[in-house]
């Protein structure tokens, strides 16, 4: 079960973009579950405390049109970076895809805890792990927390990726700044 968020800009108006957040998973900045309304044309929601008001729209600026649909890149890229998963070499060399959508990375974390609990209890009791190939992997618990750690540092190497394109086109003054805001996403 997924928690649905609505992306606010830094003026608490609402992008139109919405995220879907697996259990346990941290929220992103600047979003709310507060569900906005229908939003005529001409008119922007602002969430103000835990209440929506309908605004009229401000004339943007042709930088801050393409910032604020460059956000919506950003966010694009991101949630299909993490549907893509990560590629990894197991243990006995075959290569193959962590799986990293929302449901995946809480059965990481879950894998993760019980991989390293394990190793400290000297446990070598093999864990199964099944690949985006359907293939599965036993693993010995160090190489459990191995992979985990693997997939769950390409997941923080996203976000930080995404947080950081956010960052610049927030102080974007040109359209170049715009889409050197981009170049960096990878």
């Amino acid at each position: 079960m997924t928690l649905t968020v609505y992306e606010l800009d830094e003026q608490s108006i609402w992008t139109g973009a919405t995220h879907e957040i697996a259990p346990g998973e941290g929220r992103p900045a600047c979003c709310t579950t507060i569900v906005p309304p229908e939003v005529p044309d001409g008119q922007m929601a602002q969430l103000r405390g835990h209440t929506w008001v309908l605004i009229d729209s401000i004339p943007l600026s042709d930088v801050q049109r393409r910032a604020r649909e460059a956000r919506g890149q950003v966010n694009e890229w991101r949630d299909k970076s993490l549907n893509d998963g990560v590629p990894y070499s197991m243990p006995d060399g075959t290569k193959d895809t962590i799986q990293t959508r929302p449901d995946d990375r809480l059965n990481l974390m879950a894998l993760n805890v019980k991989a390293e609990a394990r190793a400290e209890a000297g446990d070598s009791t093999l864990m199964p792990f099944r690949g985006l190939s359907n293939t599965t992997y036993q693993l010995t618990p160090a190489e459990m927390r191995d992979m985990t750690l693997a997939a769950l540092t390409h997941i923080e190497d996203i976000y930080q990726q995404s947080w950081s394109a956010k960052d610049a086109l927030m102080g974007a003054t040109t359209l170049d700044d715009v889409e050197a805001a981009l170049e960096g996403l990878q």
